[in-house]
């Protein structure tokens, strides 16, 4: 989506979902690989072996992001038609636009119910807690501060709203997206 593109999150995004369908094949686990925008485009089903990892490995290293929002409700639809058994689903996204985090957390329920649902967030350099860094230097520095921790307190609240559904939600950093992802 549009916001995946900014500050390298959607390179990071690609190296924590090949580090996962890495993992799932070393251990022999069924995975598959769902790549959307503003829609459902690629659906690999989960299945298992080198050949299924090529095609999800070559699938992945394809992606590109589109400056659009993404419709999760066409998405967990399709998704919720084409895995009839129950599974992990990893989502990576960015939920720190208050309308994404709304219609994720509206449309989520749907797959949560059948599924064991995880969401990856990246933290951007704009949004943290307001004391966890060095002290503003400037007024400039502590607004942009105090915007950063409001931003901080809308994912800490998605966070646990989407807890009390089932949905396990992950604020991720580059540093820490690919042991996150694993986890």
């Amino acid at each position: 989506s549009r916001l995946s593109a900014r500050e390298h999150t959607f390179e990071h995004f690609i190296g924590a979902a090949l580090h996962l369908a890495l993992a799932a094949e070393s251990n022999g686990d069924r995975f598959g690989a769902v790549t959307y925008s503003d829609g459902a485009h690629l659906f690999l089903p989960p299945r298992s072996g080198p050949e299924h990892f090529r095609a999800c490995r070559e699938t992945i290293y394809n992606l590109r992001p589109r400056p659009v929002n993404p419709n999760f409700r066409d998405i967990f639809a399709r998704i919720q038609t084409q895995i009839r058994r129950r599974s992990l689903l990893v989502f990576f996204t960015c939920l720190d636009d208050p309308l994404l985090a709304e219609a994720f957390d509206r449309e989520v329920g749907v797959l949560a119910r059948k599924h064991v649902v995880v969401v990856n967030s990246m933290q951007t350099s704009a949004t943290g807690p307001l004391f966890a860094g060095s002290s503003p230097a400037s007024m400039t520095q502590a607004y942009e501060g105090l915007a950063g921790q409001l931003l901080w307190n809308r994912l800490r609240t998605l966070e646990l709203d989407l807890g009390h559904r089932g949905v396990r939600m992950r604020i991720v950093t580059p540093e820490t997206i690919r042991a996150r992802a694993t986890e």
